[in-house]
């Protein structure tokens, strides 16, 4: 397991304690840790390689969209890199980062499929909902 999974985030909340932080001044979380966690993660070890390997520009009818993937193409990569075992479990990986606001479909009208649909990563996250990446 990575460090920066458990032992971190124990010694910060023991920290927090330790100094008698009231709760409230912690984040309110819309995202659930352990999606949280997944986006982090990625974002510090994987994001950097996987939009030099897979984002393009491609052509959506009549249309060109610079900065965009398909899901297919970021299942296969997540299978390549080791990060899901098979395409199945990509899948659910995607959806992780899409809900941790990670990435978007370009008109926001699918969820996360294993299809050639365009999406795209998003800047900054769900900063605002709790995500520190």
């Amino acid at each position: 397991m990575d460090k920066h999974l458990i032992i971190l985030p124990f010694k910060k909340r023991l920290a927090s304690l330790w100094q008698n932080r009231d709760k409230a001044e912690e984040p309110d979380t819309a995202v659930p840790e352990e999606i949280r966690m997944t986006c982090t993660q990625f974002v510090r070890y994987h994001q950097e390689q996987c939009v030099r390997d897979i984002v393009r520009e491609r052509r959506c009818g009549e249309k060109s969209l610079s900065g965009v993937f398909w899901g297919s193409d970021l299942v296969e990569w997540l299978v390549r890199v080791g990060l899901a075992h098979d395409r199945g479990e990509a899948v659910l990986y995607g959806e992780q980062l899409m809900q941790g606001g990670l990435l978007q479909h370009i008109t926001d009208e699918f969820g996360f499929r294993d299809e050639n649909l365009h999406y795209r990563f998003t800047k900054h996250g769900r900063t605002g909902a709790g995500l520190r990446v």
